[in-house]
């Protein structure tokens, strides 16, 4: 409908000798109409920005959780002073599965002092936070769980509960598991 009224004043312009007044008009028009569209367009874009950003903050603050909660595991550990006699192979750096944790524990660490004082975060960085905090934690419950199973294996008098899986294991220094 709009667009039969633009013809028909156009058409009564022509007529009239006033064509270039009305090409004038016309232009103006389409060129606020432009803006309009345009700042229109900018304002969704940054309402999208700033929803995405909103998601990666969520997401870096849920990870940051996680990594706190080995974190915490693995502080408990460190700081029970039977600890070290009961689960001999969570302190031996030599051993395979212990220094897998500490690696990817300091990794974490390192992602998290590089990025988490980042005032815009990406989500590149989030998806780096993300992996290696989940490595971390599988790395901390493979290494409490064998740490376990063979401080039962080397406990003749044990009541043979010893768990077999990291899911399975119950006791003083476990978490919700990874």
């Amino acid at each position: 409908m709009m667009a039969y009224i633009v013809a028909l004043v156009g058409v009564i312009a022509w007529v009239s000798g006033a064509f270039v007044l009305y090409l004038a008009a016309l232009a103006a028009l389409g060129a606020g109409a432009a803006l309009v569209v345009r700042s229109r367009d900018r304002r969704d874009r940054a309402a999208e920005l700033a929803e995405d950003a909103a998601a990666v903050r969520a997401w870096w603050d849920a990870v940051e959780a996680r990594h706190d909660s080995v974190s915490q595991e693995y502080a408990d550990v460190l700081l029970d002073p039977d600890a070290e006699t009961a689960l001999p192979a969570l302190f031996d750096s030599e051993d395979p599965r212990t220094r897998r944790f500490i690696l990817a524990y300091t990794n974490a660490l390192d992602v998290l002092h590089l990025h988490g004082d980042d005032e815009e975060l990406t989500r590149a960085a989030t998806d780096k936070y993300a992996d290696a905090v989940g490595e971390a934690a599988r790395a901390w419950y493979a290494a409490l769980a064998l740490a376990h199973a063979r401080s039962c294996s080397a406990d003749p008098g044990h009541d043979g509960d010893c768990p077999r899986r990291p899911g399975a294991v119950r006791g003083p220094w476990y978490g919700a598991g990874a």
